[in-house]
């Protein structure tokens, strides 16, 4: 069995990633977006288990801040602590670069997410009305401080 790891994103994982866009979202990221997934201002990551890519989070950093951009793990692996561990590894990262919190959007009907996000300490602190438009949904806010 392959040892699971966690790695900076890099353009070598860009058509995996896409592929898991395609399977997890009703609006995924083209391939072409996915490249500033590898930039600096882009913090992302992906989990790989002898060289395959199960899961990701993408983020976008601002000052001392952290914005989750999408979390998705191959549906086939779901289930097994990898989107907690992806969030765990990001909470590293954030404590290592002098990030405080971090911030994300979720669908109000995605119970499984709130779920995973909740039971990571994140809160609810915030709606924001149709954000989402496939199909039309608010979004829930939700933030992670650090610092405390």
């Amino acid at each position: 069995m392959n040892a699971v790891t966690i790695s900076r994103f890099s353009e070598e994982h860009i058509d995996e990633v896409a592929r898991i866009e395609r399977d997890t979202f009703a609006e995924p990221w083209s391939s072409e977006s996915l490249r500033l997934l590898c930039t600096e201002d882009y913090p992302s990551f992906v989990m790989c288990e002898g060289g395959k890519v199960l899961g990701y989070v993408s983020a976008a950093r601002s000052l001392d801040e952290l914005q989750i951009i999408n979390v998705a793990v191959r549906p086939e692996h779901r289930g097994k602590g990898y989107a907690k561990a992806l969030l765990e590894w990001v909470e590293r990262f954030c404590a290592e670069n002098g990030l405080v919190s971090i911030s994300l959007e979720v669908r109000e009907s995605n119970a499984a997410a709130i779920g995973l996000y909740g039971g990571c300490r994140y809160e609810v602190c915030g709606r924001r009305k149709g954000f989402y438009r496939l199909p039309r949904e608010d979004a829930l806010v939700m933030i992670k401080n650090l610092d405390r």
